[in-house]
């Protein structure tokens, strides 16, 4: 049966666009084909959102608009694909996969009404690129990630100078007056708004990446210095031009907060006041005020200005303002912390007469630092410490409840990320209890070890339950690579818990059910791993499940990732399985897919050509029984002798590939040496001896080569006897070839033979066993000619 993908993906995009219908999106009768691919990005269907437009182009039933815009469409697609990601190679991908697609659009089609929304998104996406470099930067490789950081905001800026002339051009293109009755001159009106609206989000733009280029160089320096009075410039142009408009405003206060960065407090004090001047309502104005005050706190409560009775002032009013809804946002939490810390200022500025008024800031301080200190945020430890100081210690502040499903995770990582510590601080201390030889020193150590493992016991746990919270917050609107995410947090835990069977169960649903979000390969290296565990738990005779487990695992994992390294470690993984379970086709199969630069290759030809050589022995003996004895009803010898003829250039095939790689092997072990004779053996039974000989003789890994120096390798009876014995054979069958020389070996390994047997009777009677044989091959051959 022939598959049309095609059709498949056609059918698949038909059948979500229908789902979506039925579930009464808004606007889709007006405008189907788009509002159906805005659902899809809405709900966080990427992969199909994607699929749906590699479509696009061939379906009749698609608008040429959208047709025109697939590019455009596609790079969005992929932005909001990306800030979903949690793994930053797949992140990185996306983003590169979306600039590539803008830049394309921008280019084929600059005349579109959506060029200036692509060329925005464009420089967006090379910013988030840059701020992600930044970000990379405080894990390693720090000067190289700020570099490129740097050379990206450059590129972002350039982006925005040619948008900013596309868009200044456009506008003059335009008369200046025009009346909105006239119908042509009315969509004129229209696009000469929107051009202006792009024009102001450009300049804000342009801005704010200069403000956020001042991150990519030393703190201080005069690079630092330059970036922010150019960004402090940029931003006071917008005020001049838009001063009316909220953007206006916001414009002040980044011109204000670039000063506060430059440490000219006075002044951005000053653009502060003038933002707090501006009304309360309506709530966009409440918003701007909120964000204002937070970072007017921060310039009065600096040491070089310790303004704390106007921090309590102005903040005291704003919280009694607050609304249940944001008492709990960032902003609103970090001017309540800068409110406690201004109480707390007040009160160690106090004189000594003053005891009333240190009380009451102290009382305060700490009422406002336990409310932080109650709320999980970026604030909550720094508020944690200030009510310790102020006298209220911290283990009365109850332990922290999330409530939706963001708080989980987020709770969740927090724990995980403590774990980690406290697994490196055990490993730290296992290793100075095991060198400390003073006793007292010893349980010293020994007691603090005790506490690091308490403490990853604990975390260990706070995570499980918090990512257990999780998965009970999920609901229909929460990502589903979110919801993925956690699962394999869960899987990883269930893992390190050594709950195995939990562990697996969850990595296999993650990557079986979706394969494509963030977590999923890891998920199914944890799964696999967790089933190996439980096959060596298992009873030697009851294995059937965790065989299946690993062979379908790992086989799924080698078709479904097959450029990822975790592929080849699932195809290392098969091989001893589906030998054990005599599927030695398989394991060929296996072996020949695992790259060949891998040095796991080599050990997976070992252990196959080995295991069909075993089974050549085994089945060989039997073959010889049924033509002595009688062959068994059923049994057709040509079909049996077929399947020798198979297993034994198998053999060849999978030995003399490892042979070849052995060529300039370093360390010998057994495993190798007792191949390579295998090899030997079977290039004997295939009548090719001259390639037998070379591989005996080989100098680094040849049997006879190592049994004649009595390597270790090598320096066992029964495999000296075995050696001597194969090349015995195949000395006498390269005579042919070989001449004298031939002979002259054959000699000398007959000496050797008869000195190793020589105090073995058994060993003896098989050794002329071995003569008998040859004698026998030597005369139906000459009696051939």
């Amino acid at each position: 049966m022939v598959v049309d993908l095609n059709m498949m993906m056609h059918l698949r995009t038909q059948f979500v666009f229908c789902w979506l219908l039925a579930c009464g999106m808004p606007a889709m009768a007006a405008e189907p084909a788009r509002a159906f691919l805005d659902g899809l990005r809405a709900r966080g269907y990427f992969d199909i959102a994607l699929e749906y437009l590699q479509a696009v182009p061939d379906n009749p039933l698609i608008p040429s608009d959208l047709k025109d815009s697939v590019d455009y469409e596609r790079g969005v697609t992929l932005i909001a694909a990306s800030r979903s990601q949690n793994d930053p190679k797949l992140r990185t991908k996306f983003l590169s996969d979306a600039e590539a697609a803008l830049k394309k659009f921008t280019e084929t089609r600059p005349e579109s009404p959506k060029a200036n929304a692509a060329r925005t998104q464009l420089a967006q996406l090379i910013a988030e690129r840059a701020r992600f470099k930044v970000q990379q930067s405080k894990e390693g490789e720090t000067a190289a990630r700020l570099k490129e950081a740097t050379a990206l905001y450059n590129e972002a800026s350039k982006v925005l100078a040619e948008l900013n002339k596309s868009v200044n051009e456009q506008l003059e293109k335009i008369p200046k007056v025009l009346d909105s009755k006239d119908r042509k001159q009315a969509e004129q009106i229209e696009q000469r708004t929107q051009l202006r609206a792009d024009n102001l989000q450009t300049q804000l733009m342009a801005a704010a990446i200069r403000e956020e280029s001042a991150d990519t160089v030393p703190s201080g320096s005069a690079e630092q210095q330059k970036y922010l009075s150019e960004a402090a410039a940029l931003y006071e142009d917008i005020y001049k031009e838009y001063r009316t408009r909220l953007a206006g405003l916001y414009a002040r206060l980044y011109q204000g907060r670039c000063n506060q960065r430059l440490g000219k407090l006075r002044d951005a004090l000053g653009f502060y006041g003038e933002l707090l001047d501006q009304p309360d309502e309506p709530d966009a104005f409440r918003t701007l005020k909120t964000k204002t005050l937070r970072l007017a706190m921060e310039c009065w409560l600096d040491p070089s200005q310790k303004k704390y009775f106007e921090a309590i002032k102005q903040a005291s009013r704003w919280i009694d303002l607050a609304r249940p809804a944001e008492a709990r946002q960032d902003d609103w939490l970090a001017i309540r912390l800068s409110l406690a810390n201004a109480y707390k200022m007040q009160a160690d500025d106090a004189d000594e007469g003053e005891k009333r008024l240190v009380s009451q800031s102290v009382a305060a301080a700490r009422t406002h630092a336990e409310f932080v200190a109650k709320e999980r945020s970026d604030f909550q430890e720094e508020a944690r410490r200030l009510v310790s100081r102020l006298g209220g210690p911290e283990a009365e502040i109850a332990e922290f409840v999330p409530e939706t499903f963001e708080d989980a995770k987020v709770a969740g990582q927090e724990a995980l990320q403590a774990l980690e510590g406290h697994n490196g601080e055990v490993g730290k201390l296992t290793s100075q209890v095991a060198s400390e030889a003073d006793a007292a020193a010893k349980q010293e150590l020994q007691t603090k070890l005790q506490a690091s493992q308490a403490a990853a016991t604990k975390s260990l746990d706070d995570a499980m339950r918090y990512f257990r919270m999780a998965l009970a917050f999920a609901d229909r609107e929460t990502p589903q690579s979110e919801v993925n995410f956690v699962r394999y947090f869960l899987c990883y835990l269930y893992y390190l818990k050594q709950q195995p069977y939990e562990a697996a169960l969850m990595g296999e649903f993650v990557a079986r059910r979706h394969p494509s979000t963030a977590g999923a390969v890891a998920s199914a290296k944890i799964a696999l791993a967790s089933y190996i565990a439980l096959y060596d738990q298992a009873p030697a005779d009851d294995t059937d499940f965790e065989t299946r487990r690993v062979t379908g695992l790992a086989t799924y994992i080698a078709d479904t990732w097959p450029a990822r390294p975790e592929a080849t470690d699932a195809l290392i993984t098969l091989v001893p399985f589906v030998i054990n379970s005599g599927e030695l086709q398989k394991a060929r199969e296996f072996t020949e897919r695992i790259p060949e630069a891998s040095p796991g290759r080599l050990q997976a030809e070992l252990q196959t050509g080995q295991a069909m050589w075993g089974q050549f022995i085994t089945h060989s003996q039997q073959v010889r029984t049924w033509q002595q004895d009688g062959v068994p009803e059923g049994v057709k010898l040509g079909e049996e002798q077929a399947k020798l003829d198979a297993l034994r250039q198998g053999t060849i095939d999978m030995l003399s590939a490892a042979f070849a790689r052995l060529e300039n092997a370093g360390q010998v072990d057994k495993t190798i040496v007792t191949a390579m004779l295998s090899l030997a053996q079977a290039y004997v039974e295939s009548l090719q001896a001259e390639k037998a000989v070379e591989v005996l003789e080989h100098p680094q890994v040849g049997p006879l080569t190592l049994a004649r120096a009595n390597d270790a390798a090598a320096n066992n009876p029964v495999f000296m006897e075995e050696t001597y014995r194969t090349s015995l054979r195949a000395f006498i069958g390269s005579l042919g070839s070989g001449g004298d020389a031939m002979m002259e070996k054959a000699k000398q390994v007959m000496t050797s033979m008869q000195q190793a047997v020589a105090n073995d009777p058994e060993g003896t009677q098989r050794m002329l066993s071995v003569y008998i044989n040859l004698s026998a091959g030597y005369r139906t051959s000459n009696e051939g000619r």
